[in-house]
């Protein structure tokens, strides 16, 4: 029941293709899929991620059906994935065929096992991950993220925290709209400071002029938004003059500039690039 980087098949005690569900229309019965994930040069245990893709008539797993995942001892478990911190764990999965994909983003090779057997005595999958890509003085950063301070988004911001983990990614930026979310205390609570720094910030969301990031900020949850910047009643060139007051080294930045439906700044304003000037 062992499967490793080298291995095609793991735990061969089911036929050749599992039912979606039992004749009776049950779903099918199923077994504990445990893994671990480790760095090739030291041996360590360390974050990442399983991809799981049904095959030989195996439907695609889904742990979920909504953006909130499901929780794991050290990760989580979201539609088709489990996005692990501690690098280790265990994961239920309906008995059938899986080609599972472990990977920890574009620094990292990715170990695919064409075909893990998931049945009554479950699986055990085995990855050491390879970094590819010398990184050094640079991190990488994602500068427009939400989260369920967002009305437009359901993901709580601990599933943030292990998706970022998961995937190798260096820091995370809040960037709400018209909310300063702080992820500090989350990467605290579930032991991820070694591995996940962050930045607060504003997705500044206005109704004529579009949307902007705004960052570093500094959470206030006496104040509205948690100190995000207000767009009331004020014009674009007072919105930046409060950005730049709350965080005088900061950075504003023009989210998805070019959509229309007065979401896209440059479209708003007939930005022409050409001189660097809009005409309204």
């Amino acid at each position: 029941s062992l499967c490793d980087w080298s291995s095609d098949v793991c735990s061969p005690d089911l036929p050749a293709s599992a039912p979606a569900s039992t004749p009776d229309g049950a779903p099918p019965p199923r077994g504990g899929l445990s893994f671990e994930i480790r760095d090739a040069s030291t041996g360590a245990l360390m974050p990442g991620k399983l991809s799981f893709v049904g095959v030989n008539g195996t439907p695609l797993p889904q742990f979920t059906h909504r953006d909130v995942g499901l929780r794991l001892e050290g990760g989580i478990a979201a539609y088709n994935r489990v996005m692990s911190l501690s690098g280790e764990g265990r994961v239920d999965l309906p008995h059938g065929h899986y080609r599972v994909a472990v990977s920890r983003g574009p620094e990292w090779d990715t170990v695919v096992l064409p075909v893990v057997q998931v049945g009554a005595r479950g699986a055990v999958v085995k990855a050491s991950l390879h970094h590819v890509v010398d990184t050094t003085g640079w991190i990488s950063a994602d500068f427009h993220v939400h989260s369920a301070a967002s009305p437009d988004s359901r993901v709580p911001l601990e599933d943030r925290v292990f998706e970022f983990a998961s995937d190798g990614v260096d820091m995370i930026v809040s960037t709400d709209h018209n909310f300063v979310a702080d992820y500090r205390p989350v990467i605290a609570e579930v032991g991820a400071q070694g591995v996940l720094a962050s930045m607060a910030g504003d997705e500044i969301t206005t109704g004529l002029w579009g949307h902007f990031g705004a960052y570093p900020l500094t959470p206030d949850p006496e104040e509205a938004g948690q100190g995000a910047i207000a767009v009331r009643h004020r014009n674009i060139d007072q919105i930046f003059a409060d950005v730049h007051a709350a965080s005088p080294a900061g950075t504003v930045q023009v989210n998805h500039p070019r959509l229309d439906a007065a979401i896209g700044y440059f479209s708003e304003s007939d930005f022409d690039a050409e001189i660097g000037r809009a005409h309204v």
